[in-house]
């Protein structure tokens, strides 16, 4: 796999359109493949993951609250400061503090084993 993004909720609603290539979204209780022209709408506390089994590089446009904002500004890093491969666990650290801090629920190793995706 490319890339995932582990099962987790929040408060805040998010809306994806998806500008290029393909992925499946975890939404509520089923995966569903989202290809360039898709919009998927995760209501409030929704649990929602995200997998891109493919190799092909993959553009969201994400729409959401302000707090949303706030969190991916203060867990977020300029993109050539970040090195290849997987996030370094100080990384890692930072974000399920922050994460904690807003009040957003993150699944444990057996929630997202559960609906298939493999935490290393």
């Amino acid at each position: 796999m490319a890339f995932i993004v582990p099962i987790h909720s929040h408060e805040d609603r998010e809306t994806f359109y998806v500008v290029s290539g393909e992925l499946e979204a975890w939404s509520g209780d089923h995966w569903v493949t989202v290809r360039a022209g898709d919009v998927l709408d995760v209501p409030e506390n929704q649990k929602h993951a995200w997998r891109n089994t493919t190799n092909e590089k993959v553009t969201l446009l994400i729409t959401s609250t302000v707090k949303m904002g706030e969190f991916f500004r203060e867990v977020g890093r300029p993109v050539a400061s970040v090195p290849p491969g997987p996030p370094a666990p100080e990384a890692l650290q930072k974000f399920f503090e922050v994460a904690i801090n807003y009040g957003y629920w993150l699944g444990t190793p057996e929630d997202n084993a559960e609906i298939g995706l493999k935490l290393r």
